[in-house]
């Protein structure tokens, strides 16, 4: 899977620019972990509110998970999934800025050409 992501990791999360990666990257930690650091607070009606939202949070995945027709033990911890997708895309990004593209199919797309050939244009 990590080498399904390296090819367009950077594009899926920062559009070719590491500022927007970033950016990505902390809103989608932040959403996902959240509900978690929202358990550990000290005020009960906060902790509440985060382990309402982990419950909800499982459910949800559960029922995706169903209807996808996969297992569910997986869906049970949410979360554990953004962690992997947040490592798995931060490492194409790294490795796209180091090589300066990236490989797909034996070919080497320098990033300057994909930024400019870039056809959809996403408006965030």
């Amino acid at each position: 899977m990590m080498r399904g992501v390296e090819k367009n990791g950077f594009t899926m999360t920062g559009r070719y620019s590491i500022v927007r990666h970033v950016i990505v990257q902390l809103v989608a930690s932040w959403v996902e972990l959240g509900p978690w650091l929202a358990i550990m607070m000290p005020w009960p009606s906060v902790r509440a509110l985060g382990i309402a939202t982990v419950l909800l949070m499982a459910f949800t995945n559960v029922l995706v998970a169903r209807w996808c027709q996969r297992g569910i033990l997986g869906a049970l911890i949410p979360g554990l999934g953004a962690i992997v997708f947040v490592a798995f895309t931060s490492r194409a990004t790294l490795l796209a800025i180091v090589r300066g593209g990236v490989s797909w199919r034996g070919t080497f797309y320098r990033l300057e050409d994909l930024r400019r050939e870039t056809r959809i244009i996403l408006p965030f």
